[in-house]
C-alpha cells in the first residue's frame, strides 16, 4: 500500500467532531459557519426590504382601475422577478439539508462546493441579468405612468432611476465579485482538496 493510500485511509477513519473544529477560529468549518450567518442576515434583510415593495405593487395594482395591459404587465413582471430573486437567495443557505461533517465528510464537501459555486454564480451571472431585467421593467412602467408628464420630469425620472439601478447596481456587483475571490475562492479550494483526498 502506498503512502498516499495510507493517508486516504487515515483521513477516512478520522471522526471529526464539530467541537474540535470550532475551537480553531480559522478552521474550514468555522469559515463556513461565519459565511452562513452572513448569508442568513443578508437574506433576512433583503426579504424585509422586499416586503414594502410587494405591498406597493399590490396597492398600485388595486388603486388604478384604468391601467393598461403594459401597466399591469410591468407590475406583475416586477413581482415575479423579486419573488424569483428571493427564492434564489434563500437557496444559497449553506447549512440547509446538508449532511453533518462528522458523519459524511465526502458528501459534506461535495454539497458545500456546489453551494459555494452557486453563491458565486448568483453574483457573477444572475445579478447582471437581474439588473438588466429590473431596468427593462422600470422602463416599461415609466413609459405608461409618465406618458403625460413634462419632458424634464420624465428625463430626471428616467435618469435618476437608471443611474441608480445600473451604475450603483453594477458597482456593488463588481465589489461583491472581488470580495468573493478573497473570501469564497480559498474555502472552495480547501474543500476541493479535501474531496480529492477522499
Amino acid at each position: 500500500m502506498s503512502d498516499f493510500e495510507e493517508l486516504k485511509n487515515d483521513w477516512k477513519s478520522v471522526n471529526i467532531s464539530n467541537t474540535e473544529m470550532s475551537q480553531n477560529p480559522d478552521s474550514l468549518l468555522e469559515k463556513l459557519k461565519k459565511l452562513n450567518k452572513k448569508i442568513l442576515f443578508s437574506n433576512l434583510l433583503t426579504s424585509i426590504l422586499f416586503a414594502p415593495t410587494f405591498i406597493v405593487l399590490g396597492w398600485l395594482w388595486s388603486a388604478y382601475d384604468s391601467g393598461t395591459p403594459l401597466f399591469y404587465g410591468s407590475l406583475l413582471s416586477m413581482g415575479i422577478l423579486l419573488l424569483i430573486t428571493l427564492v434564489i437567495l434563500w437557496y444559497r443557505v449553506l447549512f440547509w439539508k446538508t449532511p453533518e461533517l462528522n458523519k459524511n465528510v465526502t458528501s459534506f464537501a461535495r454539497i458545500m462546493i456546489k453551494k459555494l459555486s452557486y453563491y458565486k454564480w448568483i453574483t457573477s451571472m444572475y445579478m447582471p441579468v437581474y439588473l438588466i431585467l429590473l431596468a427593462s421593467i422600470l422602463f416599461v412602467y415609466f413609459r405608461v405612468v409618465l406618458k403625460g408628464a413634462s419632458f424634464w420630469f420624465s428625463f430626471w425620472a428616467y435618469t435618476l432611476t437608471f443611474c441608480w439601478v445600473l451604475i450603483v447596481g453594477f458597482i456593488s456587483m463588481m465589489k461583491k465579485v472581488k470580495k468573493n475571490k478573497k473570501e469564497i475562492d480559498p474555502v472552495l479550494q480547501d474543500l476541493r482538496q479535501i474531496k480529492e483526498m477522499l
